[in-house]
């Protein structure tokens, strides 16, 4: 029960209590004021009949007392009348049944009257002759005390409930300053910091909302500093200072972080890109002009990139980018680099000249070779003049993967999908610390299951899609999906994904008796799906028809698609939380995603790209970079997830950073459901 509650109801009973006694005592008051009144009204009407009586008594005109003795008891004030002679013998008695009309029982029995005698002597001269006995009827004085009680019970009754209005309308303007208080302590955990104003008149709670108005305004300036403090960290460690794409360091990492995903595709397509003579550019036209070829090359590559799904695009030196595309067919690779170099002929506008050398790559190749690779690509076509281009397909990317052409992923995937073929398999995210806890066992009550005071081991499982091909291995997910963007078919792929995931769901939660609270599992979205509005409404009219599996659900966006329509994901996040879904952005740290737009966003869950776990033991700019980031995603609300897992070193170095959970290869290894 509220403070406020408890106050209102323990001033109801005291006015109760008051009220009540003040009732007993008014009536008890008027029925000790009619008592005395019945005596007096039946003394003085028996010494007025005695008076009329003594004429008629010597002679005993019993007619003539009767007429008399009638003439005042008819008129029913009086209960019981008896004249006898002096010998005791009864002359005339009357006797009134009482009935008292319209006065309830219980008030009889609570507040009983009693009926008092009067006498009187009757004489004639000096010898008595008679005696008179009068008793008065009580019904006329239940009934004036029975309105006496009324009138006083309705005005207490209406004194109560003004007052009882009074106190309400006091505690609630009294406590309003209490309830913005409140509402301000959910804000800071959702990472929001409103200042009350204006400022309670009660000295106690007006110190009390000033401290907290402080304390708001101190935890706001201190996340905006740790927030400043990260950006400055990643443009110094990860991204180069003019064009902000990230930079060679950052790149070698996304790199071997790629190669060693068994979850993406098994080939790709690598583009290394050269401005020639850069130098002597700058020595001509000055270093303005140089930094301006730099940003149009880096606009042309940027838009190349948005066709690209999961592309990233790095400078690794002055004069040196590279655009990684992984998953991208060897058919396309001539047709691309074409495309890219086509693009990149707007640098003469400006004198400047280019080469390109695209290559195939597959994951079996070691990182030092795929790059010792492309180096002699770039050389090749360097070799061959100013903007030309040089392209190398993989013989061995053509065996793993020997689908090619966009009629050919057409088909394989409009079959899978009216085969309804695409299967899942789960891997499991395991909680393994809490040095900083998060609201996630604060904000939701301790009875949902998916997010109890003390989270489930393993946290959630994430589903990874296959399909099938035969006697051949099954594409992984990084295969087809990029294939599946570009195709239009993505909304369609995470419909069937999003169906057999609530299917798994609603079969082992049934199986279970809905008590086991590690049942819950994340589905990847593609970035086509958030912007889909059909797929969108789709997806809540589902979790609203299935509101208890909603609660088991986490669905996993990238980065990127946040990069690409801030607000759109942030409405989808907002949708689904609202009915009861969680959220986690997966592959942080890839791209140029500001920690302010992650403030916005408020995911459950922040995914750490393995690019930054693997070896983490022995780095230490990712080290601090991960460290400030829990720091960070901690005041946020989330909980922080390391991805790509894959050694006991790695993993203790995470849990000492303050990472809440892990996942990958060290910890459990994607199982059929």
């Amino acid at each position: 029960m509220t403070l406020s509650r408890q106050l209102i109801s323990i001033i109801s009973v005291l006015f109760l209590l008051l009220f009540a006694a003040s009732f007993i005592t008014s009536v008890n008051n008027s029925r000790n004021f009619l008592q005395p009144q019945l005596l007096s009204h039946a003394q003085d009407t028996a010494t007025s009949l005695g008076v009329s009586l003594r004429e008629h008594m010597p002679e005993r005109d019993i007619a003539s007392m009767e007429t008399l003795i009638n003439s005042i008891f008819d008129r029913g004030y009086y209960r019981h009348l008896l004249l006898t002679d002096m010998s005791g013998v009864t002359l005339v008695e009357r006797q009134l049944a009482v009935k008292i009309n319209g006065v309830p029982d219980w008030f009889v029995a609570f507040f009983p009257l009693e009926t008092p005698q009067a006498e009187t002597l009757i004489t004639s001269g000096w010898s008595q002759s008679g005696h008179l006995t009068l008793s008065s009827h009580p019904g006329y004085a239940y009934q004036q005390l029975w309105s006496n009680a009324k009138d006083t019970l309705l005005w207490t009754a209406l004194a109560f409930m003004l007052a009882l209005a009074a106190i309400y309308a006091f505690v609630r303007i009294t406590f309003r300053p209490l309830y913005a208080l409140e509402r301000q302590a959910e804000a800071i955990c959702r990472s929001e910091f409103p200042i009350i104003e204006p400022l309670p008149r009660t000295r106690e709670l007006r110190r009390v909302v000033v401290a907290m108005n402080k304390m708001t305004s101190r935890l706001k300036r201190m996340l905006e500093e740790l927030t400043l403090q990260l950006e400055s960290f990643r443009q110094r460690a990860y991204t180069d200072r003019l064009t902000q794409l990230p930079n060679r360091s950052g790149f070698e990492a996304r790199l071997q972080a790629l190669l060693k995903d068994s979850e993406s595709a098994p080939q790709g397509v690598l583009w290394l890109i050269r401005l020639r003579d850069i130098a002597r550019y700058n020595q001509q036209h000055g270093l303005d002009a140089g930094d301006a070829l730099i940003t149009l090359a880096v606009q042309q590559l940027q838009q190349h990139q948005q066709g690209l799904d999961q592309a990233l695009c790095a400078r690794l030196s002055g004069a040196d980018f590279v655009l990684l595309a992984p998953g991208l067919a060897t058919a396309s690779l001539a047709q691309d680099t074409e495309q890219l170099s086509q693009r990149l002929q707007i640098l003469n506008s400006l004198a400047g000249q280019f080469n390109v050398a695209g290559l195939q790559y597959d994951k079996q190749q070691a990182l030092a070779e795929l790059l010792s690779r492309a180096d002699l690509a770039l050389s090749k076509a360097v070799s061959a003049g100013p903007n030309a281009h040089y392209t190398e397909a993989s013989p061995v990317a053509s065996q793993i993967l020997p689908i090619n052409g966009s009629q050919q992923w057409r088909q394989l995937l409009v079959n899978a999908l009216e085969a309804r073929s695409p299967y899942l398999l789960a891997q499991p995210v395991e909680w393994f610390g809490d040095s900083d806890r998060t609201n996630t066992g604060e904000q939701r009550s301790p009875e949902d299951l998916s997010c109890p005071d003390t989270p489930p081991n393993p946290l959630f499982s994430e589903l990874l899609v296959r399909i099938p091909q035969g006697d051949q291995p099954a594409l992984v997910a990084g295969a087809f999906i990029p294939m599946a963007e570009r195709l239009q078919l993505a909304p369609q792929l995470d419909r069937l994904v999003v169906e057999k995931a609530l299917a798994h769901l609603r079969s082992t939660v049934s199986a279970s008796n809905n008590n086991d609270s590690t049942l819950s599992v994340s589905v990847n979205l593609c970035c086509a799906s958030l912007l889909d509005p059909a797929f969108c409404q789709w997806l809540n009219t589902q979790l609203e028809q299935a509101p208890a599996l909603s609660r088991r659900l986490v669905f996993e966006i990238l980065e990127q698609s946040a990069i690409q329509s801030l607000e759109n994901t942030r409405q989808f996040v907002a949708g689904v939380q609202a009915l009861g879904a969680r959220v986690a952005l997966e592959h942080f740290g890839l791209h140029s995603l500001g920690f302010h737009q992650l403030r916005c966003l408020k995911t459950d869950y922040l995914k750490i790209d393995g690019s930054f776990s693997q070896g983490i033991a022995t780095h230490e700019d990712h080290q601090f970079f991960i460290r400030t980031l829990c720091k960070l995603g901690h005041g946020l609300g989330m909980l922080i997830i390391a991805e790509q897992v894959e050694t006991q070193e790695d993993l203790a170095c995470l849990q000492s950073l303050g990472v809440n959970a892990a996942q990958g290869y060290y910890l459990g290894r994607p199982e059929a459901i």
